[in-house]
């Protein structure tokens, strides 16, 4: 029941063959890459213009971001960030700005699963 979708700081053309490769595309109803803003992460161009294409106020938008350039982004444009990390676990200066964390994609469904 959620509408979904990606903001990508690599070009569109690549996000989109990764999701067709993976047949991850039919899940997302916009797809931002970050050849379609003056300024990708972490500006804050990326996240507004995919809730825009959503037409959706970001404060009614939740990201999912394992970066600091990516919490940042979707911080900035008002979005709620709940963190799964990559490669870095969140510092206290990102903990300040996230909605949630979760350890795993694992943990992401159970907290999904759980509004």
């Amino acid at each position: 029941g959620y509408r979904a979708g990606l903001a990508s700081s690599t070009r569109r053309e690549v996000v989109e063959q990764e999701l067709s490769d993976t047949g991850l595309h039919s899940f997302f109803e916009v797809i931002v890459g970050g050849d379609m803003v003056k300024k990708s992460k972490p500006a804050p161009d990326i996240y507004l213009y995919a809730c825009k294409e959503l037409g959706l106020n970001p404060a009614n938008c939740m990201a999912v971001e394992d970066s600091p350039n990516g919490i940042h982004s979707a911080h900035d444009a008002g979005c709620n960030v709940v963190m799964v990390p990559d490669q870095s676990p969140a510092d206290d200066e990102i903990r300040k700005v996230l909605y949630g964390y979760e350890n795993s994609l694992f943990d992401l469904k159970k907290y999904f699963a759980s509004f």
